[in-house]
C-alpha cells in the first residue's frame, strides 16, 4: 500500500466503510453517471482500524475532523464551515490525519519497505 492508494480510499472510504467492516471484497457504489463496482483492497482493513485507533487516543477536533470527513464522506467546504478552523489548518490537520493512518498502516505491517522508498521526498 503507498500513500496515494491510501488517499484515493480515503475519498471514498465513506461510502465503502461498511463493505471495509463486514469483509466484502467489492461494493457497488453510486455514481452520477451511474453504478461503480470497486475491489476494496485486503489492507481496508487496516485503515479502519486506524480510524477506530485515532478516535480513541486524539482531542476532539481531530475527532470531529475524521468523523465528518472520513465517515460521514461531507464535503471539505461543508465541513469549514462547521468547525472552528481555518481552511489552511483544516488542510494541514487532514494531511496529518492521513499521514497518522498510513504510519499506523506500517505498524500493522500493511506498508513494504519499497512502499516507503518509492515515495519521492519533496
Amino acid at each position: 500500500m503507498t500513500k496515494p492508494e491510501l488517499k484515493e480510499l480515503l475519498k471514498i472510504y465513506s461510502k465503502i466503510r461498511d463493505a471495509v467492516i463486514n469483509g466484502d471484497s467489492r461494493v457497488v457504489i453510486k455514481r452520477y453517471r451511474g453504478d461503480l463496482c470497486i475491489n476494496v483492497p485486503p489492507w481496508a482493513k487496516s485503515v479502519e482500524k486506524g480510524i477506530c485507533e485515532l478516535l480513541d487516543t486524539e482531542n476532539e477536533l481531530i475527532k470531529n475532523v475524521i468523523d465528518l470527513s472520513y465517515i460521514k464522506g461531507l464535503k471539505d467546504k461543508e465541513i469549514l464551515t462547521r468547525l472552528p478552523l481555518s481552511e489552511s489548518g483544516y488542510y494541514r490537520l487532514k494531511n496529518y490525519i492521513e499521514e497518522k493512518i498510513f504510519q499506523l498502516c506500517i505498524v500493522f505491517g500493511y506498508v513494504t519497505k519499497a512502499d516507503v522508498l518509492s515515495e519521492k521526498i519533496r
